[in-house]
Order: C-alpha cells, then structure tokens, then sequence
C-alpha cells in the first residue's frame, strides 16, 4: 500500500471519530437543553398556582384593610420571562410577595383558610426541588457545550450559553 494512501485512512477514521463523538455530545446536549425548557415550564406552573392560591386572600386582605390599594401583587412571569438574566430577581420577589402575604393572612385566617399555608409549604418544596433540578441540568448543557474539542462546532450551530443559575 502507497504511504499517502495509509495517511489518509489514518486520517479518515480520525475524523470520523471525532465525528461519532460530537453526535454523542450534540445528543447530550439536545436532551439537557429540552430537559431545561420542561422544568422552566414547571416552574412557573408552581408560580402561577401560587399566585391563584394567593389572589383571594390578597383580596381579602385589601377589603380588611392590611394592604394599600397601591401595592402591587404579582408580577405577570411566563416561561420565557423565566429565561431572561433577571429571572431571579422576579422570582424572589414573586416568592417574597407570597411569603408577606402569608404573614398578614395568619392574623386573619379562617380555618380553611390555614389549609393553604400546607398548599403553599408543598409549592415551596417543588419549587426548591424543580430549580435544584433545573440547576443541574443547566450545568450538565453547559459541561457539554464548553468542551473544548467541540466547543467552536456548538458555537457554530447556535447552541448559546443559558442564563444563570436559579
């Protein structure tokens, strides 16, 4: 066999192994990037029945007189306001706002009314357990697009760096 020719078989099957292992990476890639989309839609799933839990009492409230009619309530969040680099702070006054609305409630709850802080609590913990899920599957993507064989190919194709940690 000719020299060159075993050259550029040599090369050929490297190639094609960096080839098979950037589809193994780009399917990696491909499942944290969708896993990241289902748990910002959780997310604010959870926000939002916080909220619908929170608006009668919020209402309440107002009628009784512990919250000025200037005061806002919920800031309007969708998935993909979530996704903005101000997420956390929306976030964490959303949370905030929930938590002081609580405690004005626990002077003038009813009974049924104390049901909801075990409905809020449970919310509280999927929340935290969907953001530390959402947190490592932003990690895991960012692992896998910043490697550095492959990194220029995903910048290539348009596979940006997500926003910050929640």
């Amino acid at each position: 066999m000719e020299p060159w020719l075993i050259a550029v078989i040599v090369i050929a099957s490297l190639v094609g192994a960096y080839l098979v292992f950037f589809i193994f990476r780009l399917i990696h890639v491909l499942h944290f990037r969708k896993s990241i989309y289902r748990r910002l839609g959780a997310l604010t799933v959870i926000i939002e029945e916080e909220k619908d839990m929170l608006t009668p009492i919020y209402v309440r409230l107002r009628k009784v007189g512990e919250i000025n009619e200037e005061e806002p309530f919920f800031v309007e969040l969708d998935q993909h306001s979530l996704i903005g680099s101000h997420n956390e702070s929306r976030i964490k006054k959303m949370q905030e706002e929930g938590h002081l609305l609580a405690s004005k409630l626990k002077k003038h709850a009813t009974s049924d009314e104390n049901t909801v802080f075990y409905f809020l609590e449970d919310l509280e913990k999927n929340y935290q357990r969907i953001a530390a899920q959402y947190n490592r599957d932003l990690i895991g993507y960012e692992y896998w697009r910043k490697h550095p064989l492959y990194r220029f190919l995903f910048v290539f194709f348009g596979f940006r760096q997500r926003q910050r940690l929640i």
